[in-house]
Protein backbone atom coordinates (compact mmCIF):
# COMPACT_ATOMS: atom_id res chain seq x y z
CA UNK A 1 0.00 0.00 0.00
CA UNK A 2 1.23 3.48 -0.79
CA UNK A 3 1.61 5.83 2.20
CA UNK A 4 1.44 9.62 2.24
CA UNK A 5 3.96 11.73 4.09
CA UNK A 6 2.55 13.61 7.07
CA UNK A 7 4.06 16.90 8.31
CA UNK A 8 5.79 16.67 11.65
CA UNK A 9 3.94 18.19 14.55
CA UNK A 10 5.36 19.44 17.79
CA UNK A 11 4.34 16.91 20.38
CA UNK A 12 2.52 18.45 23.30
CA UNK A 13 4.27 18.09 26.63
CA UNK A 14 0.98 18.17 28.53
CA UNK A 15 -2.48 16.73 28.02
CA UNK A 16 -5.40 18.59 29.60
CA UNK A 17 -2.97 20.21 32.04
CA UNK A 18 -1.28 16.92 32.98
CA UNK A 19 2.35 16.10 32.02
CA UNK A 20 2.90 13.31 29.50
CA UNK A 21 5.38 11.65 31.86
CA UNK A 22 2.46 10.95 34.20
CA UNK A 23 0.74 8.73 31.65
CA UNK A 24 3.88 6.67 31.05
CA UNK A 25 3.94 5.75 34.75
CA UNK A 26 0.30 4.76 34.98
CA UNK A 27 -0.84 1.18 35.21
CA UNK A 28 -3.93 0.01 33.38
CA UNK A 29 -6.21 -1.39 36.03
CA UNK A 30 -9.17 -2.35 33.87
CA UNK A 31 -10.70 -1.32 30.58
CA UNK A 32 -14.39 -0.47 30.33
CA UNK A 33 -14.76 -2.90 27.43
CA UNK A 34 -13.78 -5.73 29.79
CA UNK A 35 -16.52 -4.81 32.26
CA UNK A 36 -19.55 -7.11 31.86
CA UNK A 37 -22.73 -5.57 30.51
CA UNK A 38 -25.58 -5.27 32.98
CA UNK A 39 -29.14 -5.91 31.93
CA UNK A 40 -31.00 -2.61 32.20
CA UNK A 41 -34.48 -1.31 31.65
CA UNK A 42 -34.76 -0.08 28.06
CA UNK A 43 -37.90 2.02 28.57
CA UNK A 44 -38.18 5.80 28.71
CA UNK A 45 -39.33 5.55 32.35
CA UNK A 46 -35.77 4.50 33.16
CA UNK A 47 -34.58 7.90 31.93
CA UNK A 48 -37.39 9.80 33.66
CA UNK A 49 -36.42 8.27 37.02
CA UNK A 50 -33.46 10.69 37.24
CA UNK A 51 -35.85 13.23 38.82
CA UNK A 52 -33.42 16.18 39.27
CA UNK A 53 -33.96 18.37 42.35
CA UNK A 54 -32.19 21.68 43.09
CA UNK A 55 -30.75 21.90 46.62
CA UNK A 56 -28.77 25.16 46.55
CA UNK A 57 -26.80 27.63 44.43
CA UNK A 58 -23.62 29.67 44.22
CA UNK A 59 -22.02 32.34 42.04
CA UNK A 60 -18.38 31.81 41.05
CA UNK A 61 -16.14 34.66 39.95
CA UNK A 62 -14.69 34.55 36.45
CA UNK A 63 -11.13 34.49 37.75
CA UNK A 64 -10.64 31.40 39.93
CA UNK A 65 -7.68 30.39 42.14
CA UNK A 66 -4.90 28.35 40.58
CA UNK A 67 -4.72 26.04 43.60
CA UNK A 68 -7.66 23.57 43.41
CA UNK A 69 -7.32 22.77 47.14
CA UNK A 70 -7.28 26.33 48.51
CA UNK A 71 -10.50 26.53 50.53
CA UNK A 72 -9.88 30.12 51.69
CA UNK A 73 -9.32 31.42 48.14
CA UNK A 74 -12.41 29.70 46.79
CA UNK A 75 -14.50 31.13 49.60
CA UNK A 76 -13.37 34.63 48.65
CA UNK A 77 -14.36 34.21 44.98
CA UNK A 78 -17.81 32.68 45.59
CA UNK A 79 -21.19 33.84 46.86
CA UNK A 80 -23.52 31.28 48.53
CA UNK A 81 -26.44 31.30 47.85
CA UNK A 82 -25.80 32.57 44.34
CA UNK A 83 -26.93 35.86 42.81
CA UNK A 84 -29.86 34.83 40.64
CA UNK A 85 -29.72 35.98 36.96
CA UNK A 86 -33.41 36.41 36.14
CA UNK A 87 -34.54 36.03 32.54
CA UNK A 88 -35.63 39.24 30.78
CA UNK A 89 -37.09 38.66 27.28
CA UNK A 90 -35.57 41.15 24.81
CA UNK A 91 -37.66 43.14 22.35
CA UNK A 92 -36.84 41.96 18.84
CA UNK A 93 -35.02 42.74 16.71
CA UNK A 94 -32.40 43.50 19.33
CA UNK A 95 -28.65 44.15 18.95
CA UNK A 96 -26.24 42.12 21.04
CA UNK A 97 -24.16 44.01 23.62
CA UNK A 98 -20.88 45.40 22.36
CA UNK A 99 -18.04 42.96 21.69
CA UNK A 100 -15.37 45.51 22.62
CA UNK A 101 -15.36 45.03 26.38
CA UNK A 102 -11.84 45.12 27.87
CA UNK A 103 -10.21 42.08 29.48
CA UNK A 104 -12.73 39.76 27.88
CA UNK A 105 -10.47 36.69 27.75
CA UNK A 106 -10.63 34.69 30.97
CA UNK A 107 -7.78 32.27 31.71
CA UNK A 108 -9.08 29.11 33.36
CA UNK A 109 -7.12 27.30 36.11
CA UNK A 110 -4.93 24.45 34.91
CA UNK A 111 -6.47 22.16 37.50
CA UNK A 112 -10.22 22.24 38.08
CA UNK A 113 -11.67 22.05 41.58
CA UNK A 114 -14.82 20.60 43.13
CA UNK A 115 -14.47 22.90 46.15
CA UNK A 116 -17.34 25.13 44.93
CA UNK A 117 -19.62 22.07 45.03
CA UNK A 118 -18.43 21.04 48.49
CA UNK A 119 -18.67 24.58 49.89
CA UNK A 120 -22.20 24.99 48.52
CA UNK A 121 -23.28 21.60 49.90
CA UNK A 122 -21.92 22.49 53.33
CA UNK A 123 -23.63 25.88 53.32
CA UNK A 124 -27.06 24.34 52.60
CA UNK A 125 -26.35 21.42 54.98
CA UNK A 126 -26.23 18.65 52.40
CA UNK A 127 -24.17 15.62 53.45
CA UNK A 128 -22.18 14.53 50.37
CA UNK A 129 -21.55 11.13 51.98
CA UNK A 130 -25.12 10.04 51.24
CA UNK A 131 -24.42 10.12 47.49
CA UNK A 132 -22.69 7.53 45.32
CA UNK A 133 -21.15 10.12 42.94
CA UNK A 134 -20.22 13.78 43.47
CA UNK A 135 -19.17 15.69 40.36
CA UNK A 136 -19.51 18.74 38.16
CA UNK A 137 -22.13 18.30 35.45
CA UNK A 138 -19.71 18.21 32.51
CA UNK A 139 -18.00 15.02 33.71
CA UNK A 140 -21.27 13.09 33.55
CA UNK A 141 -22.14 14.80 30.29
CA UNK A 142 -18.90 13.54 28.73
CA UNK A 143 -19.90 10.00 29.67
CA UNK A 144 -23.37 10.39 28.17
CA UNK A 145 -22.33 11.81 24.80
CA UNK A 146 -19.10 9.81 24.40
CA UNK A 147 -18.02 11.95 21.43
CA UNK A 148 -14.89 13.71 22.76
CA UNK A 149 -11.63 12.92 24.50
CA UNK A 150 -11.56 13.48 28.24
CA UNK A 151 -9.40 12.92 31.30
CA UNK A 152 -11.17 12.71 34.66
CA UNK A 153 -9.65 12.17 38.09
CA UNK A 154 -11.49 9.61 40.21
CA UNK A 155 -11.18 9.18 43.98
CA UNK A 156 -13.27 7.27 46.50
CA UNK A 157 -13.90 8.04 50.18
CA UNK A 158 -16.02 5.45 51.96
CA UNK A 159 -18.92 4.78 49.56
CA UNK A 160 -18.75 8.12 47.71
CA UNK A 161 -16.81 8.58 44.47
CA UNK A 162 -15.64 12.08 43.49
CA UNK A 163 -15.03 13.03 39.83
CA UNK A 164 -12.90 15.99 38.70
CA UNK A 165 -12.49 16.72 34.99
CA UNK A 166 -9.24 18.10 33.50
CA UNK A 167 -10.37 20.52 30.80
CA UNK A 168 -8.58 20.66 27.45
CA UNK A 169 -9.23 24.40 26.96
CA UNK A 170 -7.33 27.08 28.88
CA UNK A 171 -9.39 30.24 28.33
CA UNK A 172 -12.77 31.60 27.28
CA UNK A 173 -13.70 34.79 25.45
CA UNK A 174 -16.63 36.71 26.92
CA UNK A 175 -16.96 38.63 23.67
CA UNK A 176 -18.33 35.51 22.00
CA UNK A 177 -21.94 35.75 20.81
CA UNK A 178 -23.13 33.17 23.33
CA UNK A 179 -21.93 35.17 26.36
CA UNK A 180 -23.24 38.43 24.89
CA UNK A 181 -26.65 36.82 24.29
CA UNK A 182 -26.76 35.69 27.93
CA UNK A 183 -25.96 39.23 29.04
CA UNK A 184 -28.75 40.59 26.84
CA UNK A 185 -31.35 38.21 28.33
CA UNK A 186 -30.58 38.50 32.06
CA UNK A 187 -30.59 41.07 34.80
CA UNK A 188 -27.27 42.88 35.40
CA UNK A 189 -27.54 43.84 39.08
CA UNK A 190 -25.00 41.26 40.23
CA UNK A 191 -22.14 42.65 42.29
CA UNK A 192 -19.92 39.64 41.59
CA UNK A 193 -18.81 39.24 38.00
CA UNK A 194 -19.18 35.51 37.52
CA UNK A 195 -21.32 32.46 36.67
CA UNK A 196 -24.40 31.20 38.48
CA UNK A 197 -24.44 27.48 39.44
CA UNK A 198 -27.04 25.19 40.97
CA UNK A 199 -26.47 22.18 43.23
CA UNK A 200 -28.66 19.34 41.92
CA UNK A 201 -29.30 15.78 43.08
CA UNK A 202 -30.59 12.95 40.92
CA UNK A 203 -30.79 9.19 40.59
CA UNK A 204 -29.19 7.14 37.81
CA UNK A 205 -30.58 3.65 38.22
CA UNK A 206 -29.71 2.65 41.78
CA UNK A 207 -26.99 5.35 42.07
CA UNK A 208 -27.52 8.73 43.76
CA UNK A 209 -25.68 11.68 42.20
CA UNK A 210 -24.88 15.22 43.36
CA UNK A 211 -23.68 17.69 40.71
CA UNK A 212 -22.91 21.38 40.34
CA UNK A 213 -24.17 22.80 37.03
CA UNK A 214 -23.83 26.26 35.49
CA UNK A 215 -27.26 27.83 34.93
CA UNK A 216 -27.77 30.69 32.47
CA UNK A 217 -31.01 32.21 33.78
CA UNK A 218 -34.01 31.72 36.08
CA UNK A 219 -37.68 32.42 35.37
CA UNK A 220 -38.93 35.03 37.81
CA UNK A 221 -42.51 33.67 37.88
CA UNK A 222 -41.69 30.10 38.96
CA UNK A 223 -37.94 29.83 39.66
CA UNK A 224 -37.29 27.31 36.85
CA UNK A 225 -33.87 27.20 35.20
CA UNK A 226 -33.36 28.27 31.57
CA UNK A 227 -30.53 27.49 29.15
CA UNK A 228 -29.71 30.28 26.67
CA UNK A 229 -28.28 29.42 23.23
CA UNK A 230 -27.31 31.63 20.29
CA UNK A 231 -26.67 30.43 16.72
CA UNK A 232 -27.32 31.33 13.13
CA UNK A 233 -29.30 28.19 12.25
CA UNK A 234 -31.83 25.96 13.95
CA UNK A 235 -30.31 23.02 15.84
CA UNK A 236 -29.89 19.72 14.03
CA UNK A 237 -30.50 16.27 15.47
CA UNK A 238 -27.13 15.93 17.17
CA UNK A 239 -27.18 19.44 18.63
CA UNK A 240 -30.66 18.82 20.05
CA UNK A 241 -29.38 15.70 21.77
CA UNK A 242 -26.42 17.66 23.12
CA UNK A 243 -28.80 20.29 24.50
CA UNK A 244 -30.98 17.60 26.01
CA UNK A 245 -28.09 15.94 27.87
CA UNK A 246 -26.93 19.26 29.32
CA UNK A 247 -30.39 20.31 30.46
CA UNK A 248 -31.46 16.85 31.60
CA UNK A 249 -28.62 16.56 34.12
CA UNK A 250 -29.33 19.97 35.68
CA UNK A 251 -33.12 19.55 35.74
CA UNK A 252 -33.69 22.39 33.23
CA UNK A 253 -37.02 22.32 31.38
CA UNK A 254 -36.66 25.22 28.91
CA UNK A 255 -34.13 26.36 26.30
CA UNK A 256 -34.33 29.82 24.70
CA UNK A 257 -32.56 29.90 21.33
CA UNK A 258 -31.62 33.28 19.87
CA UNK A 259 -31.07 33.36 16.11
CA UNK A 260 -29.19 36.04 14.23
CA UNK A 261 -29.52 36.67 10.49
CA UNK A 262 -26.86 35.61 8.01
CA UNK A 263 -25.74 39.14 7.22
CA UNK A 264 -26.18 40.71 10.64
CA UNK A 265 -24.46 38.56 13.27
CA UNK A 266 -24.66 41.30 15.93
CA UNK A 267 -28.49 41.40 15.92
CA UNK A 268 -30.92 38.80 17.26
CA UNK A 269 -33.89 38.48 14.92
CA UNK A 270 -35.78 35.47 16.34
CA UNK A 271 -36.30 33.74 19.68
CA UNK A 272 -37.37 30.08 19.73
CA UNK A 273 -38.38 28.33 22.95
CA UNK A 274 -37.80 24.58 23.26
CA UNK A 275 -39.18 22.23 25.86
CA UNK A 276 -36.31 19.96 26.88
CA UNK A 277 -38.56 16.89 27.04
CA UNK A 278 -39.29 17.30 23.31
CA UNK A 279 -35.64 17.44 22.23
CA UNK A 280 -33.92 14.37 20.72
CA UNK A 281 -35.60 10.97 20.39
CA UNK A 282 -36.34 8.37 23.05
CA UNK A 283 -33.87 5.80 21.67
CA UNK A 284 -30.95 8.25 21.78
CA UNK A 285 -31.90 9.29 25.32
CA UNK A 286 -32.07 5.69 26.53
CA UNK A 287 -28.73 4.78 24.94
CA UNK A 288 -26.99 7.81 26.47
CA UNK A 289 -28.50 7.12 29.88
CA UNK A 290 -27.49 3.46 29.76
CA UNK A 291 -23.94 4.43 28.76
CA UNK A 292 -23.72 6.82 31.71
CA UNK A 293 -25.11 4.18 34.08
CA UNK A 294 -22.65 1.55 32.85
CA UNK A 295 -19.61 3.82 33.30
CA UNK A 296 -20.70 4.76 36.82
CA UNK A 297 -21.22 1.09 37.65
CA UNK A 298 -17.77 0.32 36.27
CA UNK A 299 -16.22 2.93 38.58
CA UNK A 300 -18.24 1.81 41.56
CA UNK A 301 -17.04 -1.79 41.26
CA UNK A 302 -13.39 -1.08 40.42
CA UNK A 303 -12.28 2.06 42.29
CA UNK A 304 -10.45 1.32 45.54
CA UNK A 305 -10.78 3.74 48.45
CA UNK A 306 -8.21 6.53 48.90
CA UNK A 307 -6.41 5.93 45.61
CA UNK A 308 -6.42 8.40 42.73
CA UNK A 309 -7.34 7.14 39.26
CA UNK A 310 -7.36 8.77 35.85
CA UNK A 311 -10.30 7.78 33.67
CA UNK A 312 -9.32 8.55 30.11
CA UNK A 313 -11.02 8.35 26.75
CA UNK A 314 -8.88 8.72 23.64
CA UNK A 315 -10.26 8.17 20.17
CA UNK A 316 -9.13 8.33 16.57
CA UNK A 317 -10.88 11.35 15.03
CA UNK A 318 -10.82 9.75 11.56
CA UNK A 319 -12.59 6.61 12.71
CA UNK A 320 -15.32 8.50 14.57
CA UNK A 321 -16.42 10.88 11.83
CA UNK A 322 -20.12 10.74 11.15
CA UNK A 323 -21.09 8.04 8.72
CA UNK A 324 -22.94 10.43 6.44
CA UNK A 325 -19.64 12.06 5.60
CA UNK A 326 -18.51 8.92 3.80
CA UNK A 327 -21.52 7.98 1.73
CA UNK A 328 -20.22 5.99 -1.22
CA UNK A 329 -16.55 5.27 -2.01
CA UNK A 330 -13.63 7.57 -2.48
CA UNK A 331 -14.09 10.10 -5.22
CA UNK A 332 -10.67 9.34 -6.67
CA UNK A 333 -7.87 6.85 -6.15
CA UNK A 334 -4.66 5.77 -7.84
CA UNK A 335 -4.33 2.15 -8.80
CA UNK A 336 -1.01 0.47 -8.12
CA UNK A 337 -0.18 -1.37 -11.36
CA UNK A 338 2.68 -3.27 -9.70
CA UNK A 339 0.43 -4.81 -7.10
CA UNK A 340 -0.35 -8.49 -7.53
CA UNK A 341 -3.31 -9.83 -5.62
CA UNK A 342 -2.72 -12.52 -3.03
CA UNK A 343 -4.22 -15.99 -3.40
CA UNK A 344 -7.14 -17.12 -1.28
CA UNK A 345 -4.86 -19.39 0.77
CA UNK A 346 -2.59 -16.44 1.57
CA UNK A 347 -5.55 -14.32 2.65
CA UNK A 348 -6.72 -17.09 4.98
CA UNK A 349 -3.35 -17.30 6.69
CA UNK A 350 -3.64 -17.25 10.51
CA UNK A 351 -1.47 -14.11 10.75
CA UNK A 352 -3.42 -12.34 7.97
CA UNK A 353 -0.12 -11.30 6.39
CA UNK A 354 -1.58 -11.26 2.90
CA UNK A 355 -4.66 -9.14 3.64
CA UNK A 356 -4.48 -5.71 1.99
CA UNK A 357 -7.09 -3.04 1.22
CA UNK A 358 -6.33 -1.75 -2.23
CA UNK A 359 -9.44 -0.76 -4.16
CA UNK A 360 -12.13 1.92 -4.06
CA UNK A 361 -14.74 0.31 -1.83
CA UNK A 362 -12.46 0.66 1.21
CA UNK A 363 -13.11 3.98 3.00
CA UNK A 364 -10.36 6.17 4.54
CA UNK A 365 -10.82 4.69 8.03
CA UNK A 366 -10.68 1.11 6.74
CA UNK A 367 -14.41 0.32 6.71
CA UNK A 368 -16.37 -0.94 3.66
CA UNK A 369 -20.39 2.04 3.58
CA UNK A 370 -21.12 -0.50 -0.16
CA UNK A 371 -22.39 -4.22 -0.09
CA UNK A 372 -19.04 -5.91 -0.66
CA UNK A 373 -18.94 -9.65 -0.11
CA UNK A 374 -15.52 -11.32 -0.27
CA UNK A 375 -15.05 -14.60 -2.10
CA UNK A 376 -15.98 -17.51 0.13
CA UNK A 377 -13.49 -20.34 0.72
CA UNK A 378 -14.18 -23.69 -0.99
CA UNK A 379 -16.40 -26.23 0.75
CA UNK A 380 -14.64 -28.72 2.97
CA UNK A 381 -14.08 -32.22 1.53
CA UNK A 382 -13.95 -35.60 3.24
CA UNK A 383 -10.44 -36.89 3.83
CA UNK A 384 -11.54 -40.51 3.24
CA UNK A 385 -14.16 -41.98 0.97
CA UNK A 386 -17.06 -43.84 2.51
CA UNK A 387 -15.94 -47.44 1.82
CA UNK A 388 -16.50 -50.66 3.73
CA UNK A 389 -12.83 -51.07 4.69
CA UNK A 390 -12.89 -47.76 6.61
CA UNK A 391 -15.23 -47.07 9.45
CA UNK A 392 -15.58 -46.24 13.09
CA UNK A 393 -16.05 -48.66 15.99
CA UNK A 394 -15.87 -48.53 19.75
CA UNK A 395 -12.86 -50.07 21.53
CA UNK A 396 -13.65 -53.45 23.18
CA UNK A 397 -13.79 -53.71 26.96
CA UNK A 398 -11.12 -55.80 28.85
CA UNK A 399 -13.60 -58.67 29.26
CA UNK A 400 -14.35 -58.67 25.53
CA UNK A 401 -10.63 -58.63 24.72
CA UNK A 402 -10.08 -61.67 27.01
CA UNK A 403 -12.81 -63.64 25.20
CA UNK A 404 -11.32 -62.76 21.82
CA UNK A 405 -7.85 -63.94 22.92
CA UNK A 406 -9.32 -67.18 24.34
CA UNK A 407 -11.09 -67.88 21.06
CA UNK A 408 -7.97 -67.19 19.00
CA UNK A 409 -5.64 -69.40 21.18
CA UNK A 410 -6.77 -72.89 19.91
CA UNK A 411 -6.32 -71.78 16.32
CA UNK A 412 -2.84 -70.50 17.11
CA UNK A 413 -1.92 -73.84 18.81
CA UNK A 414 -3.01 -75.82 15.75
CA UNK A 415 -0.84 -73.64 13.53
CA UNK A 416 2.18 -74.29 15.75
CA UNK A 417 1.63 -78.09 15.61
CA UNK A 418 1.51 -77.98 11.83
CA UNK A 419 4.73 -76.02 11.77
CA UNK A 420 6.43 -78.67 14.01
CA UNK A 421 5.37 -81.48 11.63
Amino acid sequence: MASSLQPKRNKKKRQNGLPNSLFTRLQLVMALDDFPDQLEDASSSYVDSYDARVLGSCTLAWHLPTDPLSVSNYRRCSVIPGQVPYYVPPLLPCPLPSDSRPNSRIVKPTHASILPLLLTARQVRVDVRQYDFVSERNSLRKFMLNDEDYIISVMRFDNTIFLRRHAAYHSIDRNDKGYRFEEMCTTTSNYLDGDYHQLTEGRIGELRTLILAETDAIKQENGEAIELKCHKNLPGKWMQHDWWSQSYLSGTNTIIHGRHSNNQASEISHLVEYRVSQLSDNQSKIESFQRLHRILQFLRYNVVERRTYLLRRHHDPVATKKETEYEGGRESYQENEDYKGATLLALLDDELNGWVHHVQYILPEGRAKCDYEPELPPLSTNEYRDVSEIGEAEDPSPEEEAKIRAAEKPAADEDEEKDDD
